[in-house]
């Protein structure tokens, strides 16, 4: 059950890899085997905050450290760490984002666990992106891709390339934009993950409405957000699904936008956190503003 469920959020299937991973995670305490439910509380931790469930993840982590401390093993708890700095970091609270991942990369770096140290820069890289650090993002994540390539951990390196193509993105840099996120595409095509092909989908559907090209945009970010909804990411959802409605209020199709921002606040209200709008609205404002108009919503979006 475990490695079903492993495989199968691989793969972006992550409402079927929760439900596997909380089976296994009750057979797992019916047993003396402390490694395996440390591993599986570490995993279900891992779905249940892509599902947006922070409370179960937070209780699950915390379950892992605690056992991976037990067993005296410093490089699965960084791992932890890492996803603790993360749930911080979806919250919108950078600073307990930044100390609990500087802590997790020290000991990353203290056990030469590679892999954990890779993760850490990745979720460090963003906490700096998302707070409009880009020069310190980009060079946390070169080091992150460098640590990643020296472990072949292809996951990390990939999602990398997409975070440094969207940080380009933002800066600007169309040039190297489109080098790091196509070559990410090709990289995810290989590996068949959906979500992985969803979220370099989303970066290049953002990149061609800055160059303009509303109608590939629209059509790209449409796609990316059943891609998403499909696969149980509510997260990466109303991401999408927000740009998607920003491009469409944009062009005077405000019935359609406002349909769509209803379902982004849905979503938002299921997940339980909205920073991620936060940070969306700062190039949106005009979007938001339409938003906190609407009916049922708008006071939402006010606070956005």
């Amino acid at each position: 059950l475990m490695q079903r469920g492993q495989a199968e959020y691989s793969l972006g299937e992550l409402e079927r890899a929760y439900a596997d991973l909380r089976c296994a995670k009750e057979l797992a305490f019916t047993t003396d085997e402390v490694l395996l439910q440390a591993n599986i509380s570490h995993d279900l931790g891992v779905a249940a905050r892509a599902l947006g469930h922070l409370s179960e993840a937070l209780e699950n982590y915390s379950i892992a450290l605690k056992m991976w401390e037990r067993l005296q093993n410093p490089g699965a708890a960084t791992s932890v760490l890492n996803n603790l700095g993360y749930i911080y970091y979806l919250k919108g609270e950078s600073q307990e984002a930044e100390k609990i991942l500087q802590d997790g990369l020290k000991r990353a770096r203290e056990a030469r666990a590679l892999r954990y140290e890779a993760l850490t820069l990745s979720t460090l890289g963003d906490v700096y992106k998302d707070s409009g650090d880009y020069a310190k993002a980009l060079e946390i994540y070169g080091q992150g891709l460098h640590v990643a390539q020296q472990a072949h951990y292809a996951y990390a390196e990939n999602y990398i390339r997409v975070a440094t193509g969207d940080t380009y993105r933002l800066l600007g840099d169309i040039g190297n934009a489109c080098e790091w996120l196509n070559a990410a595409l090709d990289d995810a095509r290989l590996r068949g993950s959906a979500t992985e092909i969803g979220q370099v989908q989303l970066a290049l559907g953002l990149l061609a409405a800055d160059q303009g090209r509303l109608a590939e945009a629209l059509s790209t970010l449409s796609e990316v957000s059943g891609i998403f909804k499909q696969a149980g990411d509510k997260r990466l959802e109303a991401l999408a699904t927000f740009h998607l409605a920003h491009l469409l209020y944009l062009q005077g199709r405000e019935g359609e936008s406002a349909h769509h921002l209803m379902r982004v606040a849905e979503l938002a209200d299921l997940l339980g956190y909205d920073h991620f709008l936060v940070v969306a609205g700062r190039t949106t404002e005009v979007t938001l503003r339409f938003a906190s108009t609407l009916d049922s919503v708008g006071s939402k979006f006010k606070r956005i």
